[in-house]
């Protein structure tokens, strides 16, 4: 891995960054979805990068540079998420990447890249090992932002407690 602590540049990005978006397709689209609600929960301006309404190039013009883009995939590697990491770096948007390995294609674009093995016995990438970083980068942007992330997590209750009380 690259970065873990709670001073890491990864974190520092993903805490400060004007949009952060989450890129990932197959089993990944269900961490993509897991990151993004969760640093959702803790700052503004997050968001599962949305392909399947206007498409991934409509998705990426709403991206600015200095803007961050995490994606996630590891071998076979959709061609897909390749693509879009590419194209997102070559246009200023800093690309972190949770894949499987140095090699990963994924990892030579990226400005941060953490390597996470899955081998397993299960018959498709095992998911384990990236839900538990995506828990810990989660944990550490919540402790780098400290009382603001408090006030987002209070905030979000209360509107949770509103909407209850009218549904």
């Amino acid at each position: 891995m690259s970065s873990t602590t709670a001073g890491s540049p990864t974190v520092e990005l993903l805490a400060s960054a004007h949009r952060v978006r989450i890129h990932g397709m197959r089993q990944f689209n269900s961490l993509a979805l897991f990151m993004s609600y969760g640093l959702g929960m803790l700052r503004p301006d997050v968001a599962a990068l949305d392909s399947s309404r206007q498409g991934v190039a409509d998705a990426l013009a709403q991206l600015d540079v200095g803007d961050v883009l995490v994606v996630s995939s590891c071998f076979p590697y959709t061609p897909s998420v390749l693509a879009t990491a590419e194209v997102a770096a070559r246009h200023g948007i800093r690309v972190i990447a949770l894949t499987d390995s140095s090699s990963s294609p994924l990892a030579k674009v990226a400005l941060h890249s953490f390597y996470v093995p899955n081998h397993s016995l299960f018959f498709s990438n095992s998911m384990c090992a990236f839900m538990l970083l995506a828990q810990a980068l989660l944990s550490a942007v919540a402790s780098k932002l400290g009382e603001a992330s408090v006030s987002a997590l209070k905030h979000r209750e209360s509107l949770i407690d509103e909407l209850n009380a009218s549904l």
